[in-house]
């Protein structure tokens, strides 16, 4: 009996074995299949004038925004930025008759031409116009006394000035003497350029080089655009180089001749500037040659650049205003050097390339589509999302994934959905909005 009972108990033991070894067997064979498989999304179809209509238009407002975006942008184009070389040649000639001393010491007169007044004769897409100017004539290497508005050299005996010594920001090196610089004041004495220049002068109140605003300037620009392996030149008119010897430029009438009046340049600058202001004190002056050609439209040899013009320093600051610097011009006499410094004072003008090039490109016109398609489905994707969250969620507490085909009234008041029969065969929900906004479901069997 006892083995009996062991026999049925082993045997049980082992069918339950069996049968959970099944279970686990048709699991994995389940979790295995499912990897096997591909469900293609689910499509609803919605009946409402309003919902479809509102659809379109989002549709068709992303495609048209997309459209003007790209229009504007010129999004199937290529685009490159203009690289060049500038060259300047200024031509005047001023006569000034000023018979009054400036700075206590010449007297500026005569006939100046491009020599005298272009300083340095060359600088990189730079050209400077002196108009005003400062001079001390006749120095020569020797003792004088400082200047007294220099810090640090005012004295009153021998001891207060250490020989071998600078002056910060002075004009020379301590001798260890302490000597008259007029009848009221005294200063160390000091090894220089005598005599010294002082800061008590001031420019005069006219510019010396009056006529400087008639003078002219003109620009030669030359200019690669590299993607589209072209050059293109300002200085053309069919190559006549009797009309570059006529011609002002004027952007109407003369928009091909590089050659510009300075007193033009300021007069079209931004913010306009006097003549009196900056010919003074000087100042500095931005010239922009801008380059824009559509390529597709025109050729290098019509494209033709535009000029900008702007004042670039603060005409307003009271310390260390306006553009000036200080240069000498050394001669011997009898074997002794001398020099003549000047301090000018002028017009510094900064012309620089810029500008933008552009052509039709394969390229850029494939990935402007594919940037206008991958907003026009996030619109749509955005817009589904919003009808079945809020708008279907309205109408009906929820919406079973076996619905495949959902009926919703303009006004929202009667809604009805089609069950899929694969899910549930022969069903058919109608679903009703009370007043009060809450659902009430009634399903029929259909016959």
């Amino acid at each position: 009996m006892d083995k009996l009972e062991e026999s049925t108990s082993t045997l049980v033991s082992t069918i339950h074995d069996v049968g959970r070894f099944r279970k686990f067997t048709l699991s994995s064979a389940r979790q295995i299949s499912s990897y096997c498989q591909y469900k293609t999304p689910k499509h609803i179809g919605i009946r409402s004038n309003v919902i479809g209509v509102l659809y379109r238009i989002v549709q068709l407002s992303a495609i048209g925004g997309m459209l003007i975006w790209a229009w504007l942008s010129k999004g199937y184009q290529i685009h490159d930025t203009p690289k060049g070389t500038i060259t300047t040649k200024l031509e005047g000639i001023a006569y000034t008759n000023i018979t009054s001393k400036l700075g206590d010491r010449v007297m500026y007169s005569g006939v100046w031409d491009v020599s005298d007044y272009v300083i340095p004769p060359e600088e990189h897409n730079t050209v400077f116009v002196m108009t005003n100017m400062l001079v001390t004539t006749n120095q020569t290497q020797g003792k004088c006394a400082e200047d007294p508005t220099k810090s640090n050299v005012t004295c009153t005996d021998d001891k207060d000035c250490l020989a071998g010594t600078a002056v910060y920001m002075g004009n020379g090196i301590r001798t260890g003497r302490c000597v008259p610089f007029n009848q009221t004041v005294k200063t160390c004495e000091i090894h220089a350029w005598c005599p010294v220049w002082t800061d008590d002068h001031e420019p005069t109140q006219e510019p010396v080089i009056n006529d400087a605003k008639d003078f002219y300037i003109l620009i030669d620009s030359t200019v690669r655009f590299e993607k589209f392996r072209v050059f293109g030149r300002n200085t053309r008119h069919e190559g006549s180089l009797d009309y570059l010897k006529g011609c002002i430029y004027d952007p109407i009438t003369a928009k091909l001749c590089p050659i510009f009046r300075v007193q033009y340049m300021l007069d079209n600058s931004y913010p306009l500037v006097k003549w009196r202001d900056i010919a003074i004190n000087g100042g500095i002056i931005s010239v922009e040659i801008d380059w824009r050609c559509d390529f597709d439209r025109q050729s290098i040899e019509s494209c033709v650049p535009t000029y900008h013009f702007q004042r670039l320093d603060n005409p307003d600051m009271k310390l260390a205003g306006g553009y000036t610097f200080r240069y000498a011009d050394y001669y011997a006499v009898d074997g002794v050097m001398y020099r003549r410094r000047t301090r000018a004072y002028g017009i510094r003008f900064e012309i620089q390339i810029m500008g933008d090039g552009w052509k039709w490109d394969t390229n850029n016109f494939l990935l402007t589509a594919a940037k206008a398609l991958v907003v026009y489905k996030m619109a749509t994707w955005l817009y589904n999302f919003i009808v079945m969250s809020c708008i279907v969620r309205h109408c009906a507490n929820r919406v079973e994934d076996h619905v495949e085909e959902l009926e919703i009234g303009d006004d929202c008041n009667i809604c009805s959905c089609k069950v899929d029969d694969d899910e549930q065969r022969n069903r058919h929900s109608i679903i009703r909005l009370n007043s009060n906004r809450k659902t009430k479901t009634i399903t029929t069997t259909c016959e």
